[in-house]
């Protein structure tokens, strides 16, 4: 009876809680395969940066001319494209540093004059273009939230279809802060918006013109980012 009990038992397996699988004929689990990884450095910000942005450009422009006359301030101001162009490389843990062009365009800005007065500027068209250093910080690495700070130099341009092409062109310096969200749609690849608001303390001196030209641009990009 014992032999028969022991046959039974060898055949068909141990008695409940008698002993774990992989005795008296169980086969032993496999574990379940690992989940699988992306790739070294997908949908994370680091290495090689290259940010490409077009948008809604606000232009406003005030002129404060000192010679051959010193007047009162007047502006120029509208609404127009602007365009972007990033170049860099990240030097620290979600920190990019690099190159930047930028550049904004506003046809037929309206004009006002010293007394609140306005009017368009029929056929007329200001620009603001900057080459410049930027720094970007994303909060985290693998998300997109970040700020940005821009440092630079900028050409303003104000001009008429009849205008000549000796004309003043206001230049100096430019300084720029702007943030935004990169959303991931591939594993190096991110879209999303760029607010930045730019503000150059430019001069013009031409032909005996001279005066203080205070440029301000303000852009709501759409950006694509490799990085």
């Amino acid at each position: 009876l014992v032999g028969s009990e022991m046959c039974i038992r060898d055949s068909y397996g141990p008695a409940p809680g008698a002993a774990p699988p992989g005795y008296h004929g169980y086969p032993q689990q496999e574990p379940p395969p690992p989940a699988p990884r992306e790739p070294v450095g997908a949908h994370e910000h680091d290495g090689f940066f290259l940010r490409m942005g077009i948008g809604f450009a606000y232009l406003n422009s005030k002129i404060t001319p000192s010679e051959p006359v010193k007047s009162d301030s007047f502006s120029y101001s509208g609404g127009g494209l602007g365009l972007g162009l990033m170049l860099g490389g990240t030097i620290a843990p979600g920190f990019v540093l690099g190159g930047a062009l930028v550049s904004h365009a506003a046809s037929e800005p309206k004009y006002e004059d010293p007394n609140g007065d306005t009017e368009t500027y029929k056929d007329g068209m200001m620009t603001l273009a900057s080459l410049a250093l930027f720094g970007q910080y994303y909060f985290d690495p693998s998300s997109g939230g970040y700020l940005q700070a821009l440092l630079g130099f900028a050409q303003a341009d104000l001009y008429h279809k009849d205008s000549s092409d000796d004309r003043p062109r206001p230049t100096g310096p430019l300084f720029g802060i702007g943030g935004g969200y990169d959303f991931w749609v591939g594993e190096q690849w991110s879209v999303g918006p760029e607010l930045r608001v730019m503000y150059g303390p430019l001069k013009y001196d031409k032909d005996g013109a001279k005066g203080d030209y205070g440029a301000t641009a303000v852009t709501l990009f759409f950006t694509g980012t490799y990085h």
